[in-house]
């Protein structure tokens, strides 16, 4: 196997990956494990409004907006990328995508899920009967098939009707009652053990162990972009989020770390603010998501909700680059920027002595761009370069997302 052809392989089978995460997100937050905080609709608004656009805004004052900011751009070749892209050995023992997907659900992770389903299970249910690795395997391959072969109803997928194409496949694997009976119990912490400090405390081991896969198999290339995604999800659960610009506009947002190919080299679940947090929340996400990744001459990729100045003189002095959308009231601008009239077409940038370059670009409106890697030139079809690299790199997690949804997993929970 060539190493093209693995890496090629191992991206399409992260979407199944994804979608086992996205399952096991929305069978554990449910009604019967959270707090019920919610009494109307407003109450709820109320604690989802917690994610506004304070959390990206940085402390401090504008006295800096003019200091050292100049017409004159330096080269920014910064530095050589430290560690080589490669795959992991084990992805080219891979033959068929059973294969690939244990890369990620591996044995340590399904043998956690025993255990605890086993624990729970035994607590919950007075007949509860113990499942073991195979069997946890198969539910899981129920799940992942449910999501490609849509019926309207969890029990349609037992059914041998022919109205409902006979599709009894389910009915060859495990009975219904099983089936149901591991979703109810379906755990993946000691509820006696846990740190229940966090609110993520019920899947922080198979969250943990996931993001471990994901650093392990794939090293990635420079190139790399943080951006959120939202899981769909209605139910009653204290950090549901509300955005209006998503397809589905209610669920669990997670915070992503994409490479070329969508690959997802981390991910974090959004629980709400977090008290014992230092500086903003966009701040915190890039940090921790790029924790691995840093002192290394990587390149960066964010919007407009992360980027800022006073993040790409932290990252500089990680030797990271930083290229990123830019909103107009962020501080620290330089007024000739930010002041600048201009027409379509046109721009105006200046460079600190840091190497941070601000640009305003007029297109079909006003477009605030920062970057540490690029100058002020233009492509052959009048667009910035920093424009044009912005659009490749933010690219990465649109096609994770795209990949995603190709297994949905949105169904009512049992619990």
């Amino acid at each position: 196997m060539t190493k093209t052809t693995g890496c090629s392989n191992m991206i399409r089978m992260v979407s199944f990956e994804k979608m086992t995460l996205y399952i096991i997100l929305h069978v554990t937050y449910s009604a019967h494990v959270m707090d019920s905080k919610f009494e109307d609709e407003d109450a709820l608004l109320q604690t989802m409004s917690e994610y506004d656009d304070s959390e990206s805004e940085e402390p401090g004052t504008e006295d800096d907006e003019d200091e050292g900011w100049k017409d004159d751009f330096m080269a920014l070749n910064r530095w050589d990328l430290a560690v080589d892209s490669r795959l992991h050995d084990d992805v080219f023992d891979c033959d068929k995508p059973l294969d690939y997907f244990r890369l990620f659900v591996n044995d340590h992770m399904v043998e956690l899920i025993v255990t605890e389903t086993n624990r729970y299970g035994a607590k919950k249910m007075d007949d509860w009967v113990d499942t073991n690795v195979a069997e946890v395997m198969k539910f899981v391959g129920l799940c992942i098939q449910m999501g490609m072969v849509r019926m309207p109803s969890l029990r349609d997928y037992w059914s041998t009707r022919p109205g409902l194409g006979g599709h009894s496949i389910a009915g060859k694997i495990m009975p219904r009652t099983r089936f149901e009976n591991l979703l109810k119990c379906l755990h993946f912490a000691d509820n006696d053990q846990a740190d229940t400090s966090s609110r993520l405390y019920k899947i922080l081991p198979i969250l943990n162990g996931f993001n471990k896969s994901f650093g392990e198999m794939y090293k990635p290339g420079r190139e790399l972009c943080v951006d959120e995604s939202l899981i769909p999800f209605r139910g009653r659960i204290i950090f549901r989020q509300y955005i209006p610009s998503k397809r589905h506009k209610y669920g669990i947002k997670l915070f992503k770390l994409c490479s070329h190919g969508g690959y997802t080299s981390k991910v974090n679940v959004y629980a709400g603010k977090d008290k014992a947090r230092c500086g903003t929340v966009a701040d915190s996400v890039i940090m921790e998501l790029m924790e691995d990744y840093l002192d290394q001459g990587r390149h960066l990729c964010t919007d407009n909700w992360y980027t800022s100045i006073p993040l790409a003189r932290t990252l500089i002095k990680r030797k990271t680059n930083l290229v990123g959308t830019l909103r107009r009231n962020r501080k620290g601008i330089p007024s000739q920027v930010k002041e600048k009239k201009l027409k379509r077409g046109e721009s105006c940038s200046q460079q600190d002595r840091n190497g941070i370059m601000v640009m305003k670009w007029k297109d079909k409106r006003e477009i605030f761009m920062l970057s540490t890697s690029h100058d002020n030139s233009f492509n052959d079809k009048g667009k910035p370069t920093v424009v044009e690299k912005y659009n490749q790199m933010k690219a990465f997690v649109d096609l994770s997302d795209q990949m995603a949804a190709y297994t949905p997993f949105v169904r009512k929970t049992t619990k």
